[in-house]
């Protein structure tokens, strides 16, 4: 009997022990992928796991929220973007974590990392910094942070280089309704095609349902799409101008997804997702987390500063009414 208890103490002791050391993710945000690494947001932090899984370590130690990690095309760098008090700016950093992260942009509006050019050089985000607040896409050099160029598109939400850098896929819409099914107004994402040297756009076929995080490998662009109804994973081809469903998730969809040469990242159910282009099979990356480094998900007191949306005064104007994040 004295043995029993003792065998069952330890075995108690070990499980209180793995789980305050351990943790698996369920709400992970944006990823980014290369040939070895895929990294998450989490907890209003970057990540970074080995492709086959295994534990996490943070990208960073500052306490700033961080999102968009993606990866230069050689693999070596991780662009992000980082909050610094009331706007994000675009950063850059070495992809195993050596060395400080160093900024590139310093404007006071939000801007997003997207992609980098094919050569690596320039890094293309996302602001609101153009007269009127359209979102758009700018070019910035990494080596000195010059701000090269403004993509020529009047609107854009996320994007993919050709193979060659003469054309953008991207979404000249944001898809606004979050996991809603079937939704077919107005307001759906499509795909364009944009020769950034003449101009010209090209529509991939889209019959009013919506397409998003535009992949460009080889002659397919990978889109995230609810033309069944739920997000699942669907290539076009360039050539036979044929679409092909290649994941079929009938309860929930993916949620976000990010493309390395040889395979496609994506977030489905909370869990990350490994699908290799060329078996067609799709695993579930199995990620742990030390809970030492989740207490950014404990209770906490935080500033409401940069999510106001309006005030109103009482008639003594003794007192103010805010409305932060709806």
């Amino acid at each position: 009997m004295l043995k029993i208890s003792l065998l069952f103490g330890l075995f108690l002791l070990f499980s209180l022990h793995l789980q305050a050391q351990t943790t698996s993710p369920l709400l992970i945000g944006r990823v980014g992928v290369n040939q070895t690494q895929i990294a998450f947001t989490y907890a209003g932090k970057i990540w970074l796991v080995d492709r086959n899984g295994g534990a996490a370590r943070r990208l960073s130690d500052v306490p700033n929220e961080e999102t968009n990690p993606v990866f230069s095309p050689d693999g070596k760098q991780i662009a992000f973007s980082r909050s610094n008090g009331n706007d994000l700016d675009v950063y850059v950093v070495s992809a195993d974590g050596s060395g400080e992260a160093r900024r590139l942009t310093f404007q006071a509006r939000d801007d997003l990392a997207i992609t980098w050019t094919i050569s690596g050089r320039e890094i293309v985000f996302q602001s609101t910094r153009a007269e009127g607040g359209i979102p758009r896409f700018y070019k910035i050099a990494v080596e000195n942070g010059a701000l090269e160029e403004t993509l020529p598109l009047p609107q854009a939400f996320d994007g993919s280089y050709s193979p060659d850098g003469g054309k953008m896929a991207y979404n000249p819409r944001d898809f606004r309704f979050g996991e809603w099914r079937y939704y077919r107004g107005g307001l759906t994402a499509p795909i364009w095609i944009a020769d950034l040297k003449t101009g010209a756009l090209e529509r991939l076929p889209n019959q009013n349902y919506n397409d998003r995080n535009p992949m460009w490998i080889g002659d397919k662009i990978y889109t995230v799409s609810d033309r069944t109804g739920i997000f699942n994973l669907f290539a076009y081809d360039l050539k036979t101008k044929q679409a092909k469903q290649l994941t079929k998730f009938d309860a929930q969809g993916i949620r976000t997804a990010a493309a390395a040469r040889n395979a496609i990242c994506f977030v489905q159910n909370g869990r990350i997702h490994l699908f290799d282009l060329q078996s067609g099979q799709d695993k579930t990356v199995e990620v742990s987390l030390s809970s030492s480094d989740t207490s950014e998900m404990n209770p906490r007191t935080v500033s409401a500063m940069r999510f106001l949306d309006f005030t109103s005064s009482s008639v003594s104007g003794n007192k103010i009414a805010v409305g932060a994040r709806g």
